[in-house]
């Protein structure tokens, strides 16, 4: 049984739990228990809608047991309303600062893969990615491949257009790229102008076409500085894992992108034994 299963079993039975205890001990605090089902379904779904929605049918089920068992009594009433009240103001006080702690560390782990200037993934999310993809590529048998990306003469167009242009090229190449991937592709920026593809569960075919298609879409794509269309275009390489070793794959991505910038750049070279 997994833990998800095992975690709704538990919120159900301490669901059903006060409205047991409550026929043989007929006393308002026990209503209170009701708190502990309504916290792990927050905790679980972290939505204040959920909690929303959880509380109030607990609450007229709460208020439609306690007046079965009772009979309807104006004091009853104000009574229940003065726990009810308490109860669940300490309670959406403490799912609110939960919630909000779960978005500033969601944002925080977010900070921590994702390169600030282009948006996509830094070299960190490279590095835990690829040590998960090919390990499970492995046990599945689905192929993974790596795209390198290096921006032709960059520094010349750092030295020619400034720094602040060759920023706008950066984000530029970086959105050009996540638009001609699939989304389960990812997109890394490994530093300076050099980015990753890091591709699985397709074809060394397949996976040229890729490859080609965001060569083309960012050589045929409008780079201006001062009204002036600067030529932007990119050397690729590509490698296939094929059972040896990380750093073995990354270098014979690095092969072919040198490969590339030695044939004349603006060009996809896939890895080969043969240089």
């Amino acid at each position: 049984m997994n833990k998800k299963l095992l975690l709704w079993l538990f919120i159900v039975i301490t669901m059903i739990l006060p409205f047991v205890l409550f026929i043989f001990f007929p006393y308002n605090a026990i209503w209170s228990l009701l708190l502990i089902p309504i916290v792990f379904v927050v905790v679980a779904c972290q939505k204040w809608g959920v909690a929303i929605s959880i509380t109030f049918l607990l609450s007229v089920l709460e208020y439609a047991f306690t007046f079965t068992y009772y009979g309807f009594s104006r004091t009853l009433f104000v009574e229940l309303l003065i726990g009810t009240i308490i109860n669940y103001s300490i309670f959406f006080t403490i799912v609110y600062f939960k919630i909000q702690y779960e978005k500033l560390l969601k944002k925080v782990q977010k900070l921590t893969v994702i390169d600030p200037l282009t948006g996509v993934y830094n070299r960190r999310y490279f590095n835990l990615y690829i040590e998960k993809a090919i390990p499970l590529g492995e046990r599945t048998g689905s192929p993974f491949h790596l795209i390198l990306i290096d921006i032709d003469h960059f520094k010349k167009i750092n030295d020619t257009y400034g720094h602040m242009f060759g920023d706008e090229v950066l984000k530029k190449v970086a959105r050009l790229i996540k638009a001609n991937v699939r989304k389960s592709d990812g997109v890394v920026r490994l530093g300076g102008e050099e980015f990753a593809i890091l591709v699985s569960e397709t074809t060394t075919e397949e996976c040229q076409l890729l490859a080609e298609r965001v060569r083309q879409a960012i050589e045929s794509a409008d780079f201006i500085y001062e009204g002036k269309k600067v030529h932007v275009t990119v050397s690729v390489g590509l490698a296939t894992y094929k059972g040896t070793s990380v750093p073995k794959l990354i270098e014979q991505a690095d092969q072919a992108l040198y490969q590339a910038k030695a044939n004349g750049r603006n060009q996809v070279v896939i890895f080969s034994h043969h240089y």
